[in-house]
Formats: structure tokens, C-alpha cells, sequence
């Protein structure tokens, strides 16, 4: 779509009431089109195209143009809608009180005129603000009855959300049973789910070899609540944050202030900043001071909202049919740095995919040295029409990820001779092997399956802690010896011998020792160890875990047609294609023979051969704490004697085992007649 490569400075001319209205009405028109394509890259996509202070800038222009000519507003502007379109991937359900969206400004005069505005309905001098850090994170309302969770959903499109309680179920801070709430009839809270800036990091780190960065830590947030596997979603360590309440019953308070303390009290995490202000001014002392703070913070935070404290003003203000009258967001400028692009560089990833990377003149941004930054894919490039040389404007992403965001054409003098273009060659920069593009896809990746590149970036993975743990075994040591050919596929690392390594730089005869010692240590590890180390892509450990029982051993797996991958909880169409392909590459299967012959596990360790098989199709539950096992000991203990369990109750569960505190779980197995048993019948029924 053309109009993405646009700066839309077009649409920033003062209202001239005046004005023609047919230009007035095409530019409406056109605003429309370029803020639904922008909605869509941002909700629906999780890849948004331009920062958020740019699409600001188009959707307050947008409005403004409507409320000085509303003749031309329709009610399927973007000024009209809230948050994304239900997705349809998980179960609708109508909120009982709609999740509006919240009006938000960079302009400290909008502050003043928000608190005259509110100052002006109420009919009073005295309002009393609470004002928060606004989390950059996804929208979520949590419903609990008698302080037991009953489901999650989604903001959606603020009047219906997905039933996401699966998925919220492995995100931290969500309690199943709150403290103290088990007279409270309906207690439904609001709140964001968010990712740290080390979690979202790691997430992408592992992803880029995939192909799959995220822009920032909120779309990863949203990206990881549409996975259909809830144990991708656990491995992806997402957070949530409770800042307010929706329907309630049995409740009764009179002011965010002393809510936000509830939250706390129940079992929530709330924001660190919880203040109380009285005028425009005050309220902007906190903006300003948490804007200095925010880069102490763990989370990426984008601005502070302010609220009326008091509910029954709040009910006197309403709402639009989009935002409420009583809050108002203050958002933080991006932080920005003006700096040249050196050269752009392609960097090679385990599965082969080509990154450009732009090299930079150095600069410092949020209080580190910047000298790279990634330009993420061919398209990428070409809609800002960046070239080597060009001066730039960079921002980190998420306080994180540098990101050219800006070219400024105009202090590039004689830009056409003075700058060069880049094309990402359809040769890998190191193997020299064939680059091509998979239709539909962003990326490029070196069709040669045995490039050095490739190789290191699979090796430290198949060596790395939740693979096969190969303590020494380092980046810099693979490097080494990936380049003079002493590994070529991570098989041969099992033919390494002492002398093979002592003589390497940085090695001697005791560091080589406690390597081979290392390698050979690796041989005890599970078969699900095994098939997650091997690298098999979108594979993670949770779900490498379900293959390895399911299947029992490697062979089962790679005769497996889609219909029976599929059979695998969880495992959906991408997942099954994927392991699928792994298993039509000669080289793969090449590989997998040499680690064989070197004597990994692949086939499942028959642990249940000294029990009966007395649980055998069946499936259990646990909620609540057991004094006797950890929670994952208990279900080895099932796992072992033939069973299965779940984190959901349904009428396929068999039984329920209840400890101190059960949650909601037990509530519901009662209602479907399934089977409860206590922490001393489980126990008995092991022996």
C-alpha cells in the first residue's frame, strides 16, 4: 500500500472552517484510509510501520477536522472506534461494563484544559486526581465470584473481548483466588498485561533467528495472548498490572485512590506510582518527574494517566461513546537522536534468515552508546528509502532496540550522488549460497543449510541451558572452531576429543578436559531435551516436551502425517508443517543419524516400567498448594503411572486434586460431576 511510505505532512495545515469542503472531505476520507491501514499493522498484525507519536499526530488531526466539520463524520471513523476487531480466535463474550479507550495528549496546555473541562461539568473548584504510569501493555478484564478467577478477556473492540483465560492463566500476577474477596459476589478487574524489557529481549533475540522480531514489547504482549499454545505463552514470561475495576457486586468503594490499595491487598501488582493531585500543575509535577524515572522502571511505560478520583464525579462526567469524560493520558515525547548511517550490513541467523543492519556514527540514546541498529527487512528499507550515508533520527523501541525511524533527506546534500542504495543480494554475505524470499513473507533467508553462519547460530542453541547444557561450550569457542572446520554440524561435537580443543586459543588441557566431560554429560538428556536442542522451528520446550511423550521416540515423530501432529494438544497448522519440513532436509536427517550413533536419547526413558499403568486415559487437574509435592512433582507422579494432566477442568477430566486454597478449578468439577480428591486420596491412590 502506497500510502505507508508517506509523511502525511500534507494534513497539517491550520482548520480553516473556510475551507474548501470537497478538498476537506477528501482529506477526511484519505486520513481514514491511512489510520485503518496503521490500526491494522498495530492490533491485528502486531508490526506497526510507524512510531506512535506519528500515528497520534494523524488521528488527533483526524478528529479535529470532524468536530470543526461534522457534516462529514460517519460512524465507521477510526474516531469511533475502540481497540482492535475481535480476532475470532478464541470464544466472544460481551463485557458487562465496555473497556472504553482513553484520550491521550503530548501537550501540557491539553492537561490544563482537560482539568478546566472537568472543573466545568462538575460545577466545582475542588477535583481530587489520582494520577499512574501508563503501561504500554494490552488490555485485559478479569472476573472473579466470591474471589475465585472465573475467565479473562480481551478489550476486543471495547464492547466485546475473547475469552483469553487460558492463556491468562500463565501470565504472572494473576491470581486464581484472591485474598480476603470470598463474600464478593462479582469482582471484576481491569488491568494491563505487559512484558519486562529483559523478558521481551530474550523473546526476540530468539525469535530473530525465526524471522519473527516484534516492533516493541506491547505488540509482544499481543502477539503471545493469540497463541493457541497456552505453554508458548508461559515461556514468554508476561506480567499483569491491575489499575481499576469493572462490574462488581458485593463491593463497595468510593475512589480509585483506595481501590488501587484493594488490588494491592487481594493479591495484585498495581503502578509503582499512585498519586494524588489537585490542579493542572500538580498533575504535571508527577508527569515530569516519572518521565525522568521511567527508564528505572523494568517495564516500558509511555506517559501517566490521569483520573478523577472520586467515582460519583466520575459518574456525573460519563463518557463519548469512545472515551470516558473522567481520565486523560499524558503521553511521554519518544526518546530521539539525530546520528549518520555508516554502511548496512546483513547479518545471517539459525535458520538462515538475512537481517540488515544499519552501522551507525556513534550517539548516545537513553543513556547508552548506539552504533547499530536493525532495519528489520527489505521492506522496511525501502518505505523510508534508506541508503548508506543517509543522516537519520533513531529511537529505541521499548527503551530497547534502536530503530531508524526517520531519513532526513535534506541535510544530505546532492543525496543522489552522495548516498548509496541497498538491495539485500540474493547471495549470502558469508556462504555465498542462494538468498531467496518465501511468498508472503518479509524476510529473506540463505537457502544453504550448511552456511557457517547458520551453523554457530544452531550450535549455541543445541549447546545452550535448556537444551543440551554443554557448560563451556560459548559463542566464542563455537566460532572458533566452526571457522577452522572442526565442527560442521553440531553431531560432530561428539567426535571432539581433548587434543581437537586444548590447542585452540584461550584453551588448555584442564579447560579441555571439563569440555569433552561436559559433551559427554550431554549424552543423559531426556529425548525432549533432545528434539527441542535439534532446533526444529516455532518448536519450543514446552512444546518439544508434548512430541517427546506423545510420540515416544524420533522415528514415531517423523512418520507422523499433519492429521496426527495435529492430535497433539496444542499443536496447530504452522507448528505441524514445520516439523514436517525438518524431516524432508537430507541434512537434517543426516545429523540427527550422527547423534544416534553417538548415543542421545531419542526415545522417551521408560520411567513408568516399575508401576502399573493404573492411570492409564486418564486425565487429572491440580489447583491449590499440596503439602506432599511441588506441583510439577505431583504431575511426574501421573505422568509416570500412565496419566495425563490438564490446566483446565472440562467434562473430559477425570479428577480434580485439591490442596490448601483450591481456586475456581474445584468450583467447577463440581459442577460437572467430576471427581474430587483431596491431597491424602491422591496419595493413597499413588500407593
Amino acid at each position: 500500500m502506497s500510502k505507508k511510505k508517506e509523511k502525511h505532512s500534507e494534513f497539517l495545515y491550520d482548520i480553516d472552517t473556510g475551507g474548501d469542503p470537497a478538498k476537506i472531505k477528501k482529506d477526511i476520507e484519505r486520513l481514514r484510509d491511512i489510520i485503518n491501514y496503521h490500526n491494522k499493522k498495530y492490533y491485528e498484525e502486531n508490526a506497526p510501520v510507524i512510531s506512535d507519536g506519528e500515528y497520534d499526530k494523524l488521528y488527533s488531526r483526524l478528529k479535529k477536522l470532524e468536530d470543526a466539520y461534522p457534516r462529514f463524520k460517519t460512524k465507521d471513523s477510526p474516531t469511533r472506534k475502540i481497540g482492535e476487531k475481535v480476532s475470532g480466535l478464541f470464544e466472544k463474550i460481551k463485557h458487562e461494563v465496555p473497556m472504553l479507550s482513553i484520550e491521550n495528549t503530548y501537550s501540557e496546555a491539553e492537561i490544563g484544559a482537560f482539568d478546566k473541562r472537568v472543573r466545568k461539568i462538575l460545577n466545582t473548584d475542588k477535583v481530587e486526581y489520582e494520577v499512574e504510569v501508563k503501561i504500554d501493555g494490552v488490555s485485559a478484564s478479569l472476573r472473579y465470584e466470591r474471589g475465585n478467577l472465573i475467565r479473562c478477556l480481551s478489550r476486543g473492540d471495547g464492547t466485546t473481548g475473547e475469552n483469553i483465560t487460558r492463556n491468562m492463566k500463565n501470565v504472572g500476577g494473576v491470581p486464581e483466588n484472591l485474598r480476603g474477596m470470598n463474600k464478593v459476589d462479582v469482582f471484576e478487574v481491569r488491568g494491563e498485561v505487559y512484558m519486562e524489557k529483559k523478558a521481551f529481549k530474550r523473546l526476540n533475540d530468539s525469535l530473530s533467528e525465526e524471522g519473527e522480531e516484534f516492533a516493541n514489547p506491547r505488540n509482544a504482549a499481543a502477539g503471545s495472548l493469540k497463541l493457541k499454545d497456552s505453554n508458548m505463552v508461559k515461556e514468554r514470561h508476561l506480567k499483569f498490572i491491575a489499575h481499576g475495576i469493572g462490574s462488581v457486586s458485593g463491593f463497595d468503594k468510593d475512589n480509585q485512590y483506595e481501590t488501587i490499595r484493594i488490588l494491592s491487598g487481594v493479591g495484585f501488582k498495581v503502578s509503582p506510582c499512585c498519586r494524588k493531585a489537585e490542579s493542572a500543575q500538580e498533575i504535571m509535577d508527577v508527569c515530569r518527574e516519572w518521565e525522568k524515572k521511567r527508564e528505572e522502571l523494568p517495564f516500558e511505560i509511555d506517559g501517566m494517566v490521569i483520573k478523577v478520583n472520586d467515582f460519583a464525579m466520575r459518574k456525573k462526567l460519563g463518557s463519548t461513546a469512545k472515551s470516558p469524560r473522567w481520565c486523560f493520558a499524558f503521553k511521554f515525547a519518544a526518546q530521539r537522536a539525530k546520528t549518520k548511517i555508516l554502511n548496512i550490513e546483513s547479518s545471517v541467523g539459525r535458520t538462515g534468515r538475512i537481517t540488515p543492519v544499519a552501522i551507525l556514527a556513534p550517539v548516545q540514546l537513553s543513556g547508552t552508546t548506539v552504533s547499530r541498529a536493525s532495519l528489520y527487512n527489505q521492506d522496511e528499507i525501502d518505505r523510508l528509502d534508506i541508503r548508506v550515508g543517509d543522516t537519520v533520527i533513531i529511537e529505541k523501541g521499548g527503551e530497547i532496540i534502536p530503530k531508524v525511524i526517520d531519513v532526513l533527506k535534506d541535510e544530505t546534500p546532492g543525496r543522489d550522488k552522495n548516498t548509496r542504495k541497498f538491495k539485500i543480494d540474493d547471495r549470502c554475505p558469508v556462504c555465498k549460497g542462494p538468498v531467496a524470499r518465501t511468498e508472503g513473507e518479509t524476510a529473506y533467508f540463505c537457502e544453504n543449510v550448511k552456511c557457517k553462519a547458520q551453523l554457530k547460530r544452531r550450535i549455541e542453541h543445541f549447546a545452550s541451558r535448556n537444551a543440551m547444557n554443554i557448560e563451556g561450550l560459548g559463542e566464542a569457542l563455537i566460532g572458533i572452531m566452526v571457522d577452522k572446520d572442526i565442527i560442521k554440524d553440531f553431531g560432530d561435537i561428539y567426535n571432539l576429543e581433548k587434543d581437537d580443543i586444548s590447542s585452540l586459543e584461550r584453551m588448555g588441557d584442564k579447560s579441555a578436559e571439563n569440555l569433552v566431560n561436559a559433551v559427554n554429560e550431554s549424552k543423559k538428556k531426556p529425548f525432549r531435551k533432545v528434539l527441542f536442542a535439534v532446533g526444529i522451528r516455532h518448536i519450543g520446550e514446552k512444546t518439544a516436551e508434548q512430541l517427546a511423550s506423545f510420540f515416544s521416540n524420533i522415528d514415531n515423530l517423523a512418520a507422523a502425517d499433519k492429521e496426527k501432529l495435529m492430535e497433539v494438544e496444542d499443536i496447530g497448522d504452522v507448528m505441524a508443517e514445520s516439523i514436517q519440513d525438518y524431516f524432508k532436509i537430507s541434512e537434517n536427517l543426516r545429523v540427527l543419524e550422527k547423534l544416534k550413533k553417538a548415543g542421545l536419547n531419542f526415545e522417551e526413558q521408560k520411567k513408568t516400567a516399575h508401576y502399573k499403568k493404573e492411570f492409564e486415559g486418564k486425565t487429572f487437574v491440580l489447583t491449590g498448594t499440596l503439602a506432599s509435592y511441588s506441583r510439577s512433582e505431583a504431575e511426574e507422579q501421573i505422568k509416570m503411572r500412565g496419566g495425563k494432566t490438564s490446566s483446565g477442568v472440562s467434562k473430559n477430566t477425570d479428577y480434580v486434586i485439591t490442596g490448601e486454597e483450591p481456586g475456581s478449578k474445584a468450583g467447577k468439577a463440581r459442577a460437572l460431576g467430576v471427581k474430587i480428591l483431596t491431597e491424602k486420596d491422591f496419595i493413597d491412590m499413588l500407593r
